[in-house]
This record gives structure tokens, sequence and C-alpha cells, in this order.
């Protein structure tokens, strides 16, 4: 495995294309290229050898990022017999499942009026407008 910056690694081959299948572990999705190059800088540092990130972005619009998105999403890899100490390894390096955000609190009330109020209102002052500029045009 080579260091530094690179293409990344191509990951483990499914089985079914004659690759080694079951010797690779999923181990987590990262949200870019960066977080996975730390994560594999993490893991390669605590002797975790090799680590396979799979940067393929199957969204349509992929085709336009020529040299790759840096924001698509990249699944890591590690050999299936090092799955348990990658996780131990990542989370004393402080890489915790994020916790489910908490609930919004329910909204105040706001003592404001409703669009479709403004408009009403908004409606009957140019109508009250034009009414007594036609009356005051009728008496003069």
């Amino acid at each position: 495995m080579q260091r530094g910056s690179q293409v990344i690694d191509s990951p483990p081959a499914p089985i079914d294309e004659g690759g080694g299948g079951g010797g690779w572990a999923w181990l987590l999705t990262a949200r870019g290229i960066i977080e996975a190059e730390l994560v594999r800088g993490v893991l390669e540092s605590a002797g975790v050898l090799p680590v396979a990130l799979d940067g393929r972005d199957p969204s349509p619009g992929a085709w336009m990022f020529l040299g790759g998105n840096v924001n698509a999403l990249v699944r890591v890899f590690v050999p299936l017999s090092q799955l348990d100490s990658a996780r131990l390894i990542l989370l004393e390096a402080g890489f915790e499942q994020p916790e489910p955000p908490a609930p919004a609190p329910a909204p105040a009330r706001a003592r404001r009026l409703s669009g479709r109020l403004i408009w009403l209102v908004i409606t009957a002052v140019v109508i009250a407008i034009f009414l007594l500029a036609t009356m005051h045009a009728r008496v003069t």
C-alpha cells in the first residue's frame, strides 16, 4: 500500500468477479475523501494494514466530477480479522457514532399574521383607496 496523495485504492472485488470476497469487512462510510483519509491514517498508524477505500460514486451526476467528487461517500474496508481492533482504535481516536439529533422543541406560537390575512388586508386597502378616488372624482 502506498502512502501520500494518490488515487483511491480499489475496493475488494466481489466474489462473483473473482475477488477475495470474505477477507474484507466494511468498517464505516466516511462523508468524503478527506474524512476517509483521516480514518485510514489513524488505522495504519495503529497497525491495521491494509485499509481499502471504495470511492465509487453511483449517483447519476457522478460523471460531472471527472477528477472525483471529494464530498462523495467513501466506504472504508479493513481485513475481516482486524475489524474489532479497528473499531476500538477509532473509538479511542474519537471517531464515535454520532448521536441522533435531539428532537426540536415545539415552536412557540408566534402572534404573527398569516400570509393570507396580510394579502386580504392589502387587497381591502387597495379597494378602499380605489373607491374613495372614484367617489371623489364624481363629487368634483
